[in-house]
């Protein structure tokens, strides 16, 4: 008896670790992604070349990544930079993640994304100073001492 080929997720979607069946495309763009992880800025480089490629396809991903905290500043700066080089969006999901990281703690996260929406021809009008803290919350600096 064969085995059938298990059903392979869709472009730009993390596959599931394992004996997942990818195709040439999809192994190619998870490659991409994780070379925008590491800090090594010829193979960062080479990733934005080829992920600008593909057109908007990468750009749910790219978003996500941007918006996504637990990542670090300068992968979600590259995801930023790289949505910018591509020029467009794939759907308004994409304009409401960007939208969100107006309202981000991180200043250079910010102005980043105010230079990011104007060369995706979206108005982002002038950088706002960060969100005053909720009362009874913590700020994310540790206290120095």
């Amino acid at each position: 008896m064969t085995e059938q080929p298990t059903a392979a997720p869709p472009d730009g979607a993390p596959a599931e670790s394992g004996t997942a069946t990818s195709t040439p495309p999809q192994l190619l763009l998870k490659i991409l992604f994780h070379a925008l992880r590491v800090s090594d800025p010829l193979l960062n480089e080479a990733a934005a070349e080829f992920l600008v490629q593909f057109g908007t396809k990468p750009v749910p991903r790219l978003v996500q990544v941007a918006v996504d905290r637990k990542n670090r500043r300068p992968h979600r700066l590259r995801a930023l930079t790289l949505i910018g080089r591509i020029g467009q969006l794939s759907s308004a999901d994409d304009y409401l993640g960007l939208h969100a990281l107006l309202l981000e703690d991180d200043p250079v996260l910010r102005d980043v994304v105010h230079r990011v929406l104007p060369a995706l021809g979206i108005p982002a009008g002038r950088p706002q100073p960060a969100p005053a803290a909720k009362p009874g919350t913590r700020s994310r600096k540790k206290a120095a001492g």
